[in-house]
């Protein structure tokens, strides 16, 4: 069968020094479907100055398209531990996002667009 290239949307290259796992197909495909491909490159994935506030006067945004842009982040922090902490900050704010939270969520796929490839 020879070595493993893909299990699970997970790309592995297997070396002499070791196996190395990465998500940069996955990614692309993240990027492209929620517009990031569009939009400049950030350099951190959460603004350091975001206030999170669940009751601001924000206009609310589909919270099914909010779900699957965080499922697609959420399944990438298996090898991206880099964008774990963003993630999980808009993870909390799933059951009534407003457009603050859309930004923050698509901010992590313009830092992802940024750094495609980790190693």
């Amino acid at each position: 069968m020879g070595k493993m290239n893909f299990f699970l949307g997970l790309q592995v290259k297997q070396t002499d020094e070791g196996i190395l796992i990465n998500q940069s197909k996955y990614m692309k495909k993240l990027i492209n479907k929620f517009g990031a491909q569009y939009l400049k490159t950030v350099k951190i994935p959460m603004n350091t100055n975001w206030k999170v506030d669940p009751g601001n006067e924000e206009k609310s945004v589909s919270s099914t398209k909010y779900r699957e842009i965080i499922g697609f982040l959420l399944y990438l922090t298996a090898s991206r531990p880099d964008i774990a902490f963003a993630v999980s900050v808009c993870v909390r704010y799933q059951s009534d996002p407003n457009e603050a939270h859309m930004d923050a969520a698509k901010r992590i796929s313009r830092y992802l667009k940024g750094i495609p490839n980790i190693e």
